[in-house]
């Protein structure tokens, strides 16, 4: 019987740690998504702000076309 309730309370605490763990791990991983969905939304407002002609200051993929060739002439 004394055995069986050693047991458990190492159940209890292997388990109570494994839940701390993942409560850290699932923290940082909110965070981490939420830093990239905020990064998108930052990159998605400048790339709509770059389309409609306002200056952006960081650095937005802009590419360059060829000019087409009756513009030469």
């Amino acid at each position: 019987m004394n055995d069986e309730v050693e047991w458990l309370e190492h159940q209890i605490q292997t388990l109570s740690e494994r839940c701390d763990k993942l409560e850290k791990e699932n923290f940082e991983l909110k965070r981490c998504i939420n830093v990239a969905i905020n990064n998108l939304e930052k990159q998605n407002s400048d790339a709509k702000k770059h389309l409609k002609g306002v200056e952006v200051k960081d650095n937005v993929y802009k590419p360059n076309f060829k000019k087409p060739q009756w513009d030469n002439k």
